[in-house]
């Protein structure tokens, strides 16, 4: 069980994945009902991408992360805005970290594990958001992170290539 959930718990078994509601609390049904309802439609989706995007949104959510999809088309390369507020002392935390910081997040569900150029382009993208004059404004002046979210995962030089350049796979 990963208890890192707050909402639901994910188990991993010998025949594949299993999703359990956190006991206690009516907020935990919701949630568990709407991953449920989600996986469901995902099976019989014919754009898995689309309702992978959603999936991983959820995820983001119960770890207390923000998060709007971008729009599905002319999204420059990011799936998935999150934001969250530092959490430090008030002094230090309004001293150094007024602002949120954001994530861009780039969601692929490919039949393959996802290589550096996939990476390498969210990199690229993520520069044309930091300097695009209308869309994206408030990352503009803020911190933010890059994360790449994959159902296969990634081969090991993308995995170097990540770990070099801080991005969250």
């Amino acid at each position: 069980s990963n208890i890192a959930f707050q909402k639901i718990i994910l188990d991993e078994r010998i025949d594949g994945y299993y999703i359990e509601k956190q006991k206690g609390n009516p907020l935990h049904s919701v949630k568990y009902d709407e991953v449920i309802k989600l996986i469901n439609r995902f099976e019989n989706e014919k754009n898995k991408g689309v309702v992978y995007e959603e999936f991983c949104k959820l995820f983001l959510e119960d770890l207390g992360i923000s998060c709007n999809l971008t729009a599905v088309t002319n999204d420059k390369g990011i799936d998935i805005l999150g934001r969250f507020k530092v959490k430090l002392s008030e002094e230090i935390g309004d001293l150094v970290f007024n602002e949120e910081i954001y994530l861009l997040i780039q969601t692929k569900y490919f039949n393959k594990k996802i290589d550096t150029p996939v990476i390498r382009k969210l990199v690229g993208d993520s520069l044309f958001i930091r300097f695009d004059e209308l869309e994206y404004v408030e990352i503009k002046h803020n911190a933010f992170h890059l994360i790449v979210f994959s159902h296969l995962g990634f081969t090991e030089p993308a995995i170097k290539f990540a770990c070099k350049n801080k991005i969250k796979l």
